[in-house]
């Protein structure tokens, strides 16, 4: 038998033994103190309780920003993103006030029917609350300073829209 072979058949047995070698020992722990029965447990081979002490809650994860992605052309929770762009897209949504970019007339409109991110049919110009809107100039969210028929006539500082 070549070296490469057994290397190849040996090599998984090796890595295997190495790794049982560093786990801690599974043999039942012991612990010292009296038992429910007012006994000593020392070497009566009994585990310990674990698990949590007391009462286990869970907290609400962080809302995030519904954002709109261009090149998908639908919007999508925001998971990571800062200066007014998101870098790491979670599941799609809907804008709480429905009102939504609309990519082919470059207006912010209210959307009548929306599915998956995407707004099937849309309605007139709208106003997104905080005015914090998508500027395809720079594929970015920016305040807006001056609102028109569901068009930003002028640009500000980047933003993050509300959740």
């Amino acid at each position: 038998m070549t070296m490469q072979a057994w290397l190849g058949q040996s090599l998984p047995l090796l890595v295997a033994s190495a790794l049982l070698a560093a786990c801690p020992s599974s043999s039942p722990r012991t612990s010292t103190g009296p038992s429910a029965s007012g006994g000593s447990t020392q070497g009566s081979g009994a585990k310990p309780a674990l698990g949590p002490k007391g009462e286990i809650g869970f907290s609400e994860p962080a809302p995030q920003a519904c954002m709109f992605h261009e090149q998908a052309g639908a919007y999508f929770h925001c998971l990571a993103g800062s200066d007014g762009q998101c870098f790491h897209y979670g599941s799609t949504c809907t804008p709480a006030s429905t009102c939504m970019f609309d990519a082919a007339s470059k207006k912010h409109r209210l959307c009548a029917e929306s599915q998956n991110g995407t707004c099937m049919q849309f309605d007139k110009s709208c106003e997104p609350e905080g005015k914090c809107v998508f500027s395809q100039a720079d594929n970015r969210y920016r305040q807006c300073a001056s609102f028109k028929d569901g068009s930003c006539q002028r640009f500000e500082a980047s933003c993050q829209p509300a959740p």
